[in-house]
């Protein structure tokens, strides 16, 4: 293409819970903690607002539904808007040429400038045009990311252009990005999750300001949202959905969100070996043995699971809201920061995990947000919070093709004082991209079986 394209393929999103990892890869992931609806006792508490109207009038449910998962899609569209403006402005404040700015993938819905009429001489023969200067902004079909694209600094005249012309670019133009000092390149590779965390800091202060943040209060245990199979260890062991377990090998999990992560890792440490777990179930304790296993299809060294998703028994939720701008401020920035240890913790669980098996792409986010929107605009703001930090953080793994592997190679030039390989860093870069491209066709083709042929 002759550019050097910085660009956003959604999505992976992780499912908190024993061997479940279920949605950002490319360069959006999801940690589930924060996103799903919480259940207190038998209802979800978004359900409870709405299920008296859906009764009432399906028609409606509808709209409202539709009108959700809308929303949650503009959400997604411009948390990926802001992660490229960063880009874009960080590259146009330094003077740094760039080509094209786009939202979304796939063919041009709006184009500006307009694209100009094709030119033909007295034979017949298509006359190029000249080169358009300055930045073409573009609209695209699928919106589900985004890019910049920068002009490149290859051989004069080995490129083309997308109508077959040769592209002649001055090798020592000094607007270029690659020709800028690497302090400059450094600020604009940076500038995307920077522009991510700070829109996650937006949307926590505007809610800690006017609403109140909804924090979530614990009682001692963990609570079962799902048991996979029938076939599962916790299944076996006569575990069943909406249990509270207590206790594992003795140890009573306290009420605090940590006792989620202890029971996950004590499952997970015991190698196989039987675990006695203590079960809360209406008003009665239970004493139950389950013996994990490793899951079928994941890779050699998978952790152990008893098959079961969890979340922390929270039974009720209380808002904090601040009582100042100072005070919103501090909150906020405290807040922020924690979304983003979470959200790190998660990957790397991932990571570690090694396992791909139940990833959840774009679909299953916007479900997820379509769920939260229909509760009101201060959880949708939350929601996109989470989103954005998502973004940040699993761009800063110095992964290649992502805005961290970017921050590597650049490192790597610094140690070895001389500029890297041009031809060989595009190459590393188009195979990760393409790994991670594949990783999110998985995902939205697990997401679009579960979403219209789970039973």
């Amino acid at each position: 293409t002759g550019k050097v394209v910085h660009g956003f393929v959604p999505s992976i999103k992780i499912e908190h819970g024993l061997n479940q990892m279920r949605k950002p890869c490319g360069s959006l992931l999801t940690h589930r903690t924060t996103l799903a609806p919480k259940k207190i006792g038998p209802i979800n508490r978004l359900e409870r607002r709405s299920t008296g109207l859906y009764a009432l009038n399906p028609t409606v449910a509808g709209i409202i539904k539709a009108g959700a998962s809308v929303e949650a899609l503009l959400v997604l569209t411009f948390v990926v808007f802001i992660h490229e403006l960063g880009h874009f402005l960080a590259a146009r404040s330094q003077g740094i040429k760039v080509e094209n700015f786009s939202v979304g993938f796939g063919p041009e819905l709006l184009r500006w400038p307009p694209k100009p009429p094709k030119q033909f001489d007295e034979a017949g023969n298509e006359v190029k045009p000249e080169k358009e200067e300055g930045v073409v902004y573009s609209l695209r079909a699928i919106p589900l990311g985004g890019y910049v694209a920068f002009p490149r600094n290859y051989k004069e005249g080995e490129e083309k252009d997308k109508d077959g012309f040769p592209e002649i670019i001055d090798l020592d133009d000094p607007d270029l990005l690659q020709n800028r000092p690497k302090r400059q390149r450094a600020l604009v590779y940076a500038a995307g999750v920077i522009a991510n965390v700070m829109l996650a800091y937006a949307c926590i202060f505007s809610t800690v300001s006017t609403k109140g943040l909804q924090q979530p209060v614990y009682e001692p245990g963990v609570y079962v949202t799902q048991v996979n199979s029938a076939q599962t260890p916790a299944a076996l062991a006569g575990i069943k959905e909406g249990d509270v377990l207590l206790s594992i090998n003795g140890y009573r999990l306290p009420a605090k969100e940590s006792s989620l992560q202890e029971f996950i890792m004590a499952v997970r440490e015991s190698k196989g070996a039987p675990l006695e777990i203590d079960i809360a179930r209406e008003g009665k304790t239970l004493k139950s043995i389950a013996q994990a296993t490793q899951p079928e299809g994941n890779l050699v060294g998978a952790p152990y699971s008893i098959g079961i998703l969890l979340k922390g028994n929270i039974v009720r939720f209380e808002s904090v809201k601040a009582q100042n701008p100072l005070e919103a401020a501090s909150l906020s920035a405290r807040e922020t920061g924690k979304l983003m240890e979470k959200t790190f913790d998660g990957f790397t669980s991932l990571l570690k995990s090694r396992s791909a098996a139940n990833l959840q792409g774009p679909l299953g986010v916007v479900q997820a947000g379509a769920q939260v929107a229909e509760a009101d605009t201060f959880a949708l703001l939350q929601f996109a919070a989470v989103i954005s930090v998502n973004l940040a953080v699993v761009n800063s793994f110095p992964i290649p093709a992502l805005d961290g592997g970017q921050m590597a190679f650049l490192a790597l030039e610094a140690a070895r004082g001389k500029k890297n390989n041009r031809e060989l860093e595009e190459s590393i870069n188009g195979y990760f991209f393409l790994v991670l491209f594949l990783l999110s066709g998985s995902a939205l083709f697990g997401d679009v079986e579960r979403f219209f042929f789970k039973r």
